[in-house]
């Protein structure tokens, strides 16, 4: 299985420090799980009501959160 690369790094940090999955995400954003790993790795860009929901979920802003690798 090929390592799928995430080019939102300060995004995967943070969920690893509060302990959150990509199902958590999928959960949070009622999306499937494929749907937030695909936004993770910059196939798909995230929707601004989601950036939205997880900046909120974190108490961060979007330019934090959302730097790009």
């Amino acid at each position: 299985m090929e390592k799928r690369k995430i080019v939102y790094p300060v995004l995967k940090a943070t969920m690893k420090e509060h302990k959150d999955t990509i199902e958590t995400l999928s959960k949070l954003l009622n999306i499937s799980e494929m749907s937030v790993w695909r936004r993770l790795s910059g196939n798909y860009e995230w929707k601004a009501s989601e950036a939205m929901t997880i900046c909120q979920h974190y108490g961060v802003v979007f330019e934090e959160l959302f730097k790009k690798d």
